[in-house]
């Protein structure tokens, strides 16, 4: 992927498990830091929530940019450059007279 690779059904797999695997590591980190503040009860189920919220996003934001939203910008980048090379190949015979059969 770090070619531009089109997304494949393989490559889709692999991104939706390092994304499950990133939430779940984070999660997983956030739990620990809870314990480890001994949190639990000193905030409102709310409070609770929000903050473990916010944490995950923190703790998840960037690995899931580095490995699941840039592969992907990379492959729509590379389908649009191979888009624009056919149509530009295309556009070229049309001018020379000649055509595909």
């Amino acid at each position: 992927m770090r070619n531009g690779k089109p997304l494949t059904p393989g490559l889709i797999l692999s991104l939706i498990v390092r994304l499950t695997l990133i939430v779940l590591s984070a999660e997983i980190l956030v739990m620990m830091l809870f314990n480890q503040l001994q949190a639990e009860g000193h905030f409102s189920y709310l409070q609770e929530a929000v903050a473990d919220s916010l944490l995950l996003l923190l703790v998840s934001a960037y690995p899931a940019l580095i490995w699941v939203i840039r592969p992907i910008f990379k492959a729509a980048q590379a389908s649009s450059k191979h888009t624009e090379m056919l149509a530009a190949a295309l556009e070229n015979t049309g001018e020379s007279g000649m055509a595909l059969t």
